[in-house]
């Protein structure tokens, strides 16, 4: 999943690059989130599968959900949310790049070591199938709209020059 991720993401690089980041960051986390809704299915779609292709054993369709969902939740999440959070913000800076960038993957680092605390209390409140369901709500119904309404590709766009001086 990382490797096939690290091999796709260029080519999400260049689209972010000709798109900006609003379109790219909405998309993927509508995307994610809709993963995330599926995943809160799995079994069922394994067994819809399993039906539909009954001359591939069930062991081998569910090897191969779960290497296509590890896979689209490293890329999709890790990969592209990662390089546009990074991309997005360092245009906003260069004078104090080297801080923002500080700041930015110390947050970055304070989140991954927190989200095992978080998910695991929302599987014991909810159980993997409402973890899933939940989480796929919030990135996919309130995450994308959040950055879609707020999301700016560069300070040009609201009349700013990078570290927040008025522009001309």
């Amino acid at each position: 999943g990382t490797l096939g991720s690290a091999l796709v993401l260029p080519f999400i690089g260049r689209l972010y690059d000709l798109t900006g980041a609003r379109l790219i960051g909405t998309v993927t986390a509508l995307s994610l989130g809709s993963l995330l809704l599926g995943f809160s299915a799995i079994d069922g779609m394994l067994s819809t599968l399993t039906g539909i292709f009954p001359v591939v054993p069930p062991v081998i369709m569910a090897f191969i959900l779960i290497t296509l969902g590890f896979f689209l939740l490293r890329f999709l999440g890790q990969g592209v949310l990662m390089m546009i959070s990074r991309n997005m913000s360092m245009k906003w800076f260069e004078k104090k790049r080297g801080l923002a960038n500080a700041v930015l993957g110390t947050a970055i680092s304070f989140s991954f070591s927190y989200a095992p605390k978080l998910l695991n209390g929302l599987i014991e409140n909810r159980g993997w199938r409402g973890a899933y369901h939940m989480e796929g709500l919030i990135v996919g119904g309130v995450f994308s709209v959040v950055f879609f309404l707020l999301a700016r590709d560069n300070p040009e766009v609201c009349k700013l020059v990078p570290d927040g001086k008025a522009g001309k």
